[in-house]
């Protein structure tokens, strides 16, 4: 197993890697198209900026590979917090355009007297049991930090989500393509086993 971490420019890798690690899987910084390659999944990270991340990823000339091997490979592919919204078409938060592979985009959290960012533990709830949440509890608590989110016309996408002012996704899919909004890495136990179903996916 290869699990390659994309390198965005912008991330955490060691959190990230120790939890991979913990949840069984080899893991590998991806900074070139070779490197992202031989991947067997893929791990979008992201703190920060939108177009910071896209930039990184359009300067490294990663555009092209990724999209291979998610959308034609069919690589299992993770996006967490920030690398889940760029898995869209475009950000409220930037001008270039995201991977596109699904087709929402983010916007910015409506204030409404909450605070902006989402900083915190909340419950993460979901109608339909499948293979990314076994193990998991429906209302298990995962740790986020965000000031967007993600808004899809296509309701399918969104597979799990969390009360904050308004139902938010919490976790987006689409066959092999996968999104949290939250950080599995910083999320105890729930995240682990969430790293450890994903790492189960195959092509």
């Amino acid at each position: 197993m290869n699990v390659v971490i994309v390198d965005t420019g912008i991330a955490n890798f060691g959190s990230i890697e120790s939890a991979v690690v913990r949840a069984g899987g080899k893991p590998h910084i991806g900074r070139t198209p070779r490197e992202i390659d031989d991947a067997s999944h893929i791990i979008l990270p992201g703190v920060g900026s939108f177009d910071v991340a896209m930039r990184t990823i359009d300067e490294r000339k990663l555009r092209d590979v990724l999209h291979r091997k998610a959308t034609v490979e069919k690589t299992p592919t993770l996006g967490i917090c920030l690398g889940m919204q760029l898995l869209g078409a475009s950000s409220e938060e930037g001008k270039i355009a995201g991977l596109g592979w699904l087709k929402g985009r983010t916007v910015k959290i409506a204030s409404r007297d909450l605070k902006v960012p989402h900083i915190g533990w909340n419950k993460v709830q979901w109608d339909r049991q499948m293979p990314l949440f076994e193990g998991i509890a429906p209302g298990a608590r995962f740790y986020f930090v965000h000031s967007y989110h993600y808004k899809t016309e296509k309701p399918d996408e969104i597979v799990a989500d969390v009360e904050y002012g308004d139902r938010l996704a919490a976790v987006i899919q689409h066959d092999n393509i996968v999104g949290a909004q939250f950080h599995p890495e910083k999320s105890r136990a729930g995240g682990l086993q969430l790293l450890r179903n994903f790492l189960r996916m195959t092509h």
